[in-house]
C-alpha cells in the first residue's frame, strides 16, 4: 500500500472512530434522560389561585394522591379530556385522590375559565396560573399535561396530550399510587 492510501485508511477509520463515539454518547444521554423521567423526583413549589381569588399551594395538599393537570379553554384536547378528569376524581376522590385542574388562560378570563368548567360539569379543583408558571416549574411543553404526584410530594407519572379514558395501564398508575 503507498503513503497517501495508507493516510486515507487512517483517516477513514478515525472518522468512523468519531462517529461511533458520538453516537454512544448520543446513545448514553438519551437512556439517562429517560432513566431520568422514569424515576420519582419531588414536585416543586407551585402556588396558583383558586376561581374564588384564594392563594393555593400544591404543598397543601401532601398527604394526598393528587393528579395535577395543566389545560386550556382553547385547547380542544383539554376539553375532550375534562370529563375524564371529572370520572376519576369521583371515582377515586373518596380514596384520597385530589384532581386540580390548572388553567393557564390569560389574566382577566376568571369568567369564562368558569363558565366552561360549568359547562363540562367539572367539580373538582381549579386553579388559575395565567402567567403559566407551571410550564416553567414542570418543565411541561404544552397542554393538557398530567402529572401524578404521590402522598410525598413525589412526580410519580407524567402524561404528555390528553389522558386516555379507560385506560388500564393509567388506571394502575392511579390505584397503586393511591394503596
Amino acid at each position: 500500500m503507498n503513503d497517501s492510501v495508507s493516510e486515507r485508511v487512517a483517516v477513514s477509520g478515525a472518522s468512523h472512530t468519531r462517529a461511533l463515539a458520538i453516537a454512544l454518547l448520543a446513545i448514553g444521554l438519551l437512556a439517562l434522560t429517560l432513566v431520568g423521567n422514569a424515576s420519582a423526583s419531588t414536585a416543586p413549589d407551585f402556588q396558583a389561585v383558586t376561581l374564588g381569588g384564594d392563594e393555593v399551594a400544591l404543598a397543601d395538599l401532601r398527604g394526598e394522591v393528587v393528579l395535577l393537570n395543566t389545560w386550556a379553554t382553547w385547547c380542544t384536547p383539554c376539553k375532550e379530556e375534562m370529563p375524564w378528569l371529572q370520572t376519576l376524581s369521583e371515582r377515586y376522590g373518596a380514596q384520597g385522590l385530589q384532581v386540580v385542574g390548572v388553567s393557564i388562560d390569560r389574566n382577566g378570563q376568571d369568567d369564562s375559565v368558569r363558565s366552561y368548567a360549568d359547562e363540562l360539569g367539572v367539580t373538582f379543583s381549579v386553579w388559575r396560573d395565567p402567567s403559566n408558571q407551571f410550564a416553567r416549574a414542570f418543565e411541561t411543553t404544552g397542554v393538557p399535561e398530567t402529572l401524578l404526584i404521590g402522598r410525598d410530594g413525589e412526580v410519580l407519572y407524567r402524561w404528555k396530550g390528553a389522558l386516555v379514558e379507560d385506560n388500564a395501564a393509567d388506571l394502575a398508575l392511579i390505584e397503586d399510587a393511591l394503596a
